[in-house]
């Protein structure tokens, strides 16, 4: 893994921690109409270019695609309906 690269476990450990972070969900809005992570900002991968200001932080930005998600909803426990 790069240093540039988290792993679900290691941003949770960091919000539990009180850590500021902005969490961007960059799938697609069916993707994330079926799940998401809470207070994590939707900008859609092809939509970044134009989104850049929302990104503008002093805070560290995590982005994450549907591995990411199901990486996180694994971790807290979440089990999609069947």
């Amino acid at each position: 893994m790069s240093d540039l690269e988290v792993t679900p476990l290691e941003v949770k450990q960091r919000l539990d921690r009180g850590e500021r972070l902005l969490v961007v969900d960059v799938r697609e809005p069916w993707e994330y109409a079926h799940c998401r992570i809470q207070n994590a900002l939707h900008i859609p991968m092809g939509s970044i270019p134009a989104n850049l200001q929302k990104l503008d932080t002093d805070e560290d930005v995590i982005f994450y695609s549907t591995t990411g998600c199901a990486a996180w909803m694994w971790l807290i426990g979440y089990a999609p309906r069947a």
